[in-house]
């Protein structure tokens, strides 16, 4: 597919936006936000636990317990899109922050069921996936860095989750797209985990860049106030259009090139 026409894709047609978190889509997909048409948000991570607890990322954030926590997050969230055309929801999913033990796979068959029942109600719809930004050296090497006070920011669990998770459901019905995250790409960018995901879903990784309006979205970002403090490295205020990155990149997952060629006439 040209990249003309790639681009084309993310500006025309359904999408259906899959962010871990709430603030995600602000963070990463401004260029799929700033269109006219109307697109899907869906937050995964989004539901209570089943008794109010106090998480290590509440309480960095200052929150004295989830139910305080996700409250905050959920006017956040809803002020960041108010006036939007998009379809705003979210899925009823807990953090890993909130469970004792590892996820369970009903959490991954909720996922895979959201992308395939979004799917079918809107075919040749884009899929918009975490890509897996982020410092992914080897442990012996992350542990140096550390010690040296040059560690860096590493990718997400959760987004990496929810890209396997969704790509583990693909069928032909949707294309996946990857995007890339703040503030996971100032530690390494996705490319390479990009071209992996696409690898093992058997398909080919092309990459859409699209300009921002990095006014726009720093005005979107700033809605999460609560985050801010913590999702800003080395000092750069995301709220600050001069922090970020002029373009977003994406890539989408297109189906293998066949390299077969046509049979001869008479053949």
């Amino acid at each position: 597919m040209a990249i003309e026409a790639s681009q084309r894709r993310l500006s025309e047609g359904p999408v259906l936006v899959l962010e871990p978190h709430f603030d995600d889509a602000a963070l990463s997909c401004a260029a799929l936000l700033d269109r006219q048409e109307p697109l899907d948000v869906v937050t995964v991570f989004a539901g209570d636990p089943e008794s109010p607890r106090r998480g290590s990322w509440d309480e960095l954030a200052g929150f004295p317990d989830s139910t305080a926590a996700l409250s905050a997050r959920r006017e956040e969230h809803a002020s960041a899109f108010a006036g939007s055309p998009h379809r705003v929801r979210a899925l009823a999913l807990v953090e890993q922050q909130y469970l004792d033990g590892p996820r369970g796979d009903s959490d991954l068959e909720a996922i895979g069921r959201e992308v395939t029942e979004w799917a079918a109600r809107n075919p040749g719809g884009l899929v918009a996936l975490p890509a897996g930004a982020g410092w992914s050296a080897p442990g012996v090497l992350r542990r140096l860095a550390r010690l040296a006070g040059r560690d860096r920011v590493r990718p997400h669990h959760a987004h990496l989750l929810v890209r396997d998770a969704a790509l583990a459901a693909l069928t032909d019905e949707w294309a996946p797209l990857l995007y890339e995250e703040l503030p996971y790409l100032f530690g390494g960018p996705a490319d390479g985990a990009a071209r992996a995901a696409a690898r093992r879903a058997g398909r080919d990784a092309v990459e859409v860049g699209k300009s921002v309006d990095r006014d726009r979205k720093a005005t979107r970002i700033a809605h999460y106030a609560s985050q801010l403090p913590l999702i800003s490295p080395d000092g750069r205020q995301l709220d600050d259009p001069a922090a970020l990155p002029p373009v977003e990149r994406y890539w989408l997952l297109e189906p293998h090139r066949s390299h077969t060629k046509p049979p001869a006439p008479g053949a």
